[in-house]
C-alpha cells in the first residue's frame, strides 16, 4: 500500500507514534480501492500550542490503508472524500496510554463509510441545541403540537399550523428539581400512518442518515429517554447515545385501499432530548424535512432552507 507524508521530517519531534488502520467501504459495505485517506496528527507548535500535520495514503484492493505519525497526547482524526461522495471523517482522543515510543491502542481501527452524492434538494432544516433552545410553552411539559415546516409550536403556543409531532416531557421523578433531571420525551403523531424509524449512522459521513427513506417499519409512537446506565461505571449515568438517526413520515394521507397516497419525509440527527429543569424546560433537536410530497430523498442541498424565519434557531452544518 502507498504512504505519502505531507509534512516536514518528524524525526526531531520525539513524540510517540500513533497508528491507524482504516477501512473504507461504500453504503453496501463493499470495499473501495484507491481512496485517499488523510490522518491528522499534532506536534508542539512554535507560535501556537499545537500544529497539526497530515499523513495520507490510498486504500488497497480490500479497502484498507495504514497511516501513522508522531503526535502529542491529543485528539486526532482520519477522513476521506473521493469524488462524487460526501466526506467521511472521524476524530477522537484515541490515545489511551503510552507504551514505549507508541500510543495504545495500536493500531486504532477506524471504519469510514462513503455515501454517494445523488440528488440534494431544498428542505426545512432546524437545529435547537444548547445555544438556542426550543422552550416548552409556559414551562409546562405538554403534550404540545409542533409544526416541522414552521419550525415552531402550533398555535396558540407558536406560529405553527399543523401538529406534525405531539411532544410531551416526563420526569422519572415528578418532584425532581435538578437542572437536568432524568426523564423522557414521548413522541406521537397526528395521523395513524405517520411514524418514525430508528437507524444506526456509523461510518463518519457528513450526510446525516440514509439518502433515501425506508419504505416500511414506521412506528406511530416513540420514547426518547435522556439518560441510560453508564457502560463501564454502574454507579454513574450516561447522557451519550452515540450514532443515532431517526427517519420520520408526516402529513400522511391514505387512499381508499389504505395505501400511502401522499406524505412528507424527514430525518432527525440524533434523538429528541428533553432538558426538563423546572425553571426552563426545553427541547434539543435537529431535523430535516423534505418539502416535496412523496419525495423519498433525504439529501439537503445546504443552500436552500425552506424555513422562512430562522432567527430563532441555528442551522446545521451537515447535509
Amino acid at each position: 500500500m502507498s504512504l505519502i507524508l505531507i509534512s516536514l521530517s518528524l524525526t526531531a519531534c520525539g513524540d510517540p507514534v500513533q497508528k491507524f488502520k482504516v477501512s473504507v467501504v461504500d453504503e453496501s459495505n463493499t470495499p473501495m480501492k484507491g481512496v485517499e485517506v488523510a490522518a491528522w496528527f499534532n506536534k508542539k507548535g512554535k507560535s501556537s500550542p499545537l500544529d497539526s500535520y497530515k499523513v495520507a495514503g490510498s486504500t488497497d484492493a480490500d479497502g484498507f490503508v495504514e497511516l501513522q505519525g508522531e503526535t502529542v497526547w491529543y485528539q486526532t482524526s482520519v477522513s476521506a472524500e473521493p469524488e462524487g461522495f460526501y466526506k467521511s471523517m472521524k476524530y477522537d482522543h484515541w490515545t489511551i496510554k503510552r507504551d514505549g515510543n507508541r500510543w495504545e491502542p495500536w493500531p486504532v481501527e477506524v471504519n469510514l463509510v462513503m455515501k454517494k452524492i445523488r440528488n440534494p434538494k431544498p428542505m426545512y432544516v432546524v437545529k435547537f441545541d444548547g445555544q438556542i433552545w426550543l422552550n416548552f410553552p409556559d414551562k409546562q411539559l405538554g403534550p404540545f403540537g409542533f409544526d416541522l415546516m414552521a419550525g415552531d409550536w402550533v398555535r396558540p403556543n407558536g406560529k405553527g399550523e399543523v401538529p406534525d409531532l405531539l411532544i410531551e416531557g416526563r420526569k422519572d421523578d415528578p418532584n425532581d428539581t435538578a437542572m437536568n433531571p432524568k426523564g423522557k420525551i414521548l413522541l406521537s403523531f397526528s395521523n395513524p400512518a405517520d411514524g418514525i424509524i430508528s437507524m444506526k449512522d456509523t461510518g463518519g459521513s457528513i450526510l446525516v442518515g440514509p439518502s433515501m427513506v425506508p419504505s416500511e417499519g414506521y412506528q406511530n409512537q416513540w420514547e426518547f429517554t435522556n439518560w441510560k446506565p453508564h457502560p463501564t461505571e454502574p454507579k454513574l449515568i450516561s447522557w451519550d447515545f452515540g450514532e443515532e438517526v431517526f427517519v420520520v413520515r408526516v402529513r400522511t394521507k391514505l387512499d381508499e385501499f389504505g395505501k400511502v397516497e401522499s406524505s412528507h419525509y424527514g430525518k432527525f440527527d440524533g434523538r429528541i432530548l428533553g432538558r426538563m429543569s423546572p425553571s426552563a424546560p426545553r427541547i434539543l433537536m435537529t431535523y430535516y424535512l423534505n418539502g416535496a410530497p412523496n419525495d423519498p430523498g433525504l439529501e439537503w442541498d445546504m443552500k436552500t432552507n425552506l424555513i422562512q424565519d430562522t432567527s430563532r434557531m441555528r442551522i446545521p452544518e451537515r447535509p
